[in-house]
């Protein structure tokens, strides 16, 4: 459970302490996460800071989250196009474990550097085995842009409702709902790729991959990251009935059962 440490009408900064072992993790822990709406903007930023507390051990560590997005009324968002700004990815393997190689995305079925759409990328890509092992995109990308640079990572379109999400981390994981299966709010049904997720994150498996970005965290250095959604009419409307009705189909995802 995360305590709140402070709170207005548009912004919640949480903190929650892990002690030294917790999980298995060394070194005792203090995170905080502040969740910020600017609805004049159409944004919503999710902002991270830890610190260890001891002065003799350090810890790995790499936050993120798994909120789900569905810009249109479809039941699933095959039909949505969408932009990973990613010369590379993380293959895996048949568990999903990064092999700690990094792939160009040239010629292959993970290259979203120009806009597709989902369904056409899983019907061009049912016989590729990265695909096949998550069941669908299931894969961290390595974004194209300077370390801790805050910059556009990813891009989704549908209709008039555009998605982009900024970070300042390596990695963003694009999930497409491959294993969805559960209900929601007012017992809404989820099922397979009723939603997509785009984690930003440091690579998975980062600590046990020396060509990895570092996730390790020593005494008297602080972590921080941000990552931002911004949402977009297409007919550049600005007024804040557009952010209102993104973010009811923000809310509805966010608490999908079984996700994933």
């Amino acid at each position: 459970m995360w305590e709140v440490e402070e709170a207005d009408a548009l912004s919640v900064r949480f903190s929650y302490e892990s002690q030294d072992g917790e999980e298995g993790y060394p070194a005792h822990l203090i995170v905080y996460v502040k969740y910020s709406l600017h609805p004049h903007q159409n944004e919503l930023t999710v902002e991270y800071e830890a610190r260890v507390l001891d002065n003799d051990k350090s810890t790995h560590i790499n936050l993120s989250q798994h909120s789900y997005f569905n810009l249109s009324s479809d039941p699933t968002v095959e039909n949505h196009l969408i932009t990973i700004h990613a010369d590379s990815f993380t293959p895996t393997d048949a568990t999903s474990i990064p092999t700690g190689e990094i792939r160009s995305v040239l010629g292959t079925s993970m290259d979203f550097r120009s806009p597709r759409l989902i369904r056409d990328a899983l019907e061009q890509s049912h016989n590729y085995e990265q695909v096949q092992w998550a069941g669908g995109f299931d894969h961290n990308f390595c974004c194209n842009k300077a370390a801790n640079a805050f910059a556009p990572v990813a891009k989704v379109t549908s209709g008039l409702r555009t998605l982009e999400v900024w970070t300042t981390e390596p990695g963003v994981q694009f999930y497409a709902g491959n294993y969805l299966h559960g209900k929601g709010k007012g017992g809404r049904k989820y099922e397979k790729r009723a939603g997509l997720c785009l984690e930003t994150q440091h690579f998975p498996d980062s600590p046990n991959q020396p060509d990895f970005p570092s996730t390790r965290l020593n005494p008297r250095e602080t972590f921080y990251s941000k990552t931002m959604y911004r949402w977009l009419d297409n007919n550049d409307s600005e007024d804040d009935l557009a952010f209102v009705s993104h973010a009811r189909d923000l809310d509805d995802f966010i608490d999908s059962e079984n996700a994933g």
